[in-house]
């Protein structure tokens, strides 16, 4: 049991002149040791407030400078154009260097400058703890590959997993045929699609992005995990309306779900009862 001492210090960390994530690493230490850090002091209303307003901004939130925005809206576009050329599935696995390569190769398609290069290293290697957001980077690299003898396409979805996540899969879309794969694999590239095409919805606002989804690298979608969602219900399988469900209360019973972002997550993460954990 922790001590109000304890408590108190872990509470602290992040006013110390430390990095976001060494400070963090204690914390998320202690919350994993001990469940009643989720109700310490350091896990504060405010702090539960942005997980459940995930879409709202909040004072203190992370902005980009209109330089960088510029470089976020420009770096889209231009990322889009090599999605809407290779297809969903391929991009979903794409490395870095095959997207700089197609870009090169394809005359339709706007490459990035040296400036808009440099700014997405910029971004991979920003501790996304200054954003709020706590989770792990499993994806150390800017150029990191998907191994392709690791991972099977699922027949009329668009995606990939990998071969260690197939048994998960299978077992769930067989006993609950109304569930599909909703998003398997995502390279590098993808995930870094994804956040930047949160930042512009959010007009900047880095932080409500990385409450909504991992900032480039932070992604298990890269190393094994899957979302599932009922089929035909659209948007609303990326809302809190899952959790409602009868297919959700399966997987949890069924045991074949273990929830990664829960409702009291120290990651500063949305709550995301869709996303199957695997690794």
């Amino acid at each position: 049991m922790l001590s109000r001492r304890d408590l108190l210090r872990i509470s602290c960390i992040a006013a110390l002149s430390v990095s976001p994530a060494a400070a963090f690493g204690e914390v998320l230490h202690k919350f994993n040791a001990e469940p009643e850090v989720k109700d310490s002091l350091f896990f504060s209303r405010d702090y539960f407030r942005k997980i459940k307003d995930f879409d709202r901004s909040f004072p203190d939130d992370f902005m980009a400078s209109a330089e960088e925005f510029a470089h976020i809206r420009s770096c889209h576009a231009k990322i889009r154009s090599v999605m809407n050329y290779v297809g969903y599935a391929n991009f979903n696995i794409m490395n870095y260097d095959e997207m700089l390569k197609t870009m090169g190769r394809i005359s339709r398609i706007q490459g990035l400058n040296a400036r808009e290069q440099k700014y997405v290293e910029e971004l991979f290697a920003r501790d996304a703890a200054v954003y709020g957001f706590f989770g792990e980077k499993v994806m150390t690299s800017l150029t990191d590959n998907i191994d392709r003898s690791e991972i099977v396409k699922i027949p009329r979805t668009g995606h990939y997993i990998y071969k260690e996540a197939v048994s998960t899969h299978d077992k769930i879309m067989k006993d609950m045929r109304s569930l599909t794969l909703t998003s398997g694999i995502r390279g590098i590239v993808k995930q870094l699609y994804l956040f930047l095409n949160k930042a512009v919805q959010t007009r900047g606002n880095l932080s409500m992005a990385s409450r909504s989804l991992a900032p480039v690298g932070y992604s298990f979608h890269g190393v094994g995990d899957f979302d599932v969602g009922i089929r035909n219900w659209g948007a609303d399988n990326f809302t809190d309306r899952f959790a409602t469900t009868k297919e959700y209360a399966s997987l949890i019973h069924g045991g074949y779900m273990r929830i990664r972002y829960d409702e009291k997550n120290p990651y500063g993460v949305r709550f995301e009862p869709w996303h199957v954990k695997v690794v």
